[in-house]
């Protein structure tokens, strides 16, 4: 068990990214103490990633999050495959793509086919020792279009993650069992964590009023720009039979 989260806001929001991201941090802590991560980018700023083996508590003081920034990414990680000693193998997970960038990516869950899917892409290119790692690499080089690249991840998978090339870009995928939950802001934000209740935490802390929150589904994939969700597409993988949506799920994925 890991905790995940993140924020998506328009260049011009005026949300304290720092207070909110260490509030995010804090309200997922309970998940995993072993290491704690973050990589924030924008369209001026250089998307960059900071991660140790310590917990939110100890983490989250000194972090700040430049102005500029649009996009956050925030993991605390319960390690259970790959020692935290190993920078490596905390999160978020730092992969090269066919293209010359890098996904930068956060993954709460275990995934059973991660020896698999370096086996088809090449086992001498794996950097770190978790099973996290496989899925990003598979996003970033297999060559497959994004949904049917999720369908080849088997597991549990709440992931996140955002590429060099497209900084102001956030992803965000549900694969099986994982929790993710997200909230839309009266101000425009996107936030995203592993529940419910740390989402309405942050946003307490950063005077923000959320006017919708729900629980993705498995199986579903969003693109999410300056805090609105511009793209969503179902995958097979685990999604409820019929897919069919209620309209407060409608309404916070922007359908």
């Amino acid at each position: 068990m890991c905790g995940i989260c993140g924020i998506s806001a328009h260049p011009s929001s005026r949300i304290n990214m720092t207070t909110l991201t260490r509030s995010l941090l804090k309200g997922i802590e309970n998940r995993g103490t072993h290491a704690t991560g973050v990589t924030f980018s924008g369209a001026q700023q250089p998307t960059t990633t900071v991660k140790k083996a310590v917990a939110a508590r100890n983490f989250a003081p000194s972090l700040t999050i430049p102005a500029g920034v649009s996009t956050v990414l925030g993991h605390t990680r319960f390690a259970t495959q790959g020692s935290p000693t190993t920078n490596e193998n905390n999160h978020p997970i730092v992969v090269p793509t066919n293209t010359g960038s890098r996904i930068h990516g956060i993954h709460n869950g275990c995934l059973w086919n991660d020896d698999e899917l370096f086996e088809a892409l090449d086992p001498n290119t794996r950097i770190a020792q978790v099973d996290s790692e496989a899925a990003f690499a598979w996003l970033g080089r297999s060559g497959l279009q994004t949904t049917h690249a999720l369908e080849d991840i088997m597991g549990s998978a709440a992931l996140a993650w955002i590429d060099d090339d497209e900084p102001d870009l956030l992803h965000l995928a549900r694969v099986d069992s994982s929790p993710l939950v997200i909230a839309h802001t009266t101000t425009g934000e996107l936030m995203f964590a592993s529940t419910a209740t740390c989402l309405t935490a942050a946003a307490r802390t950063g005077g923000l009023d959320v006017k919708a929150i729900v629980d993705i589904p498995e199986g579903t994939y969003l693109q999410v720009t300056k805090g609105r969700v511009v793209h969503r597409e179902n995958f097979e993988a685990g999604f409820r039979a019929g897919g069919q949506l209620t309209a407060d799920e409608r309404l916070a994925l922007g359908h």
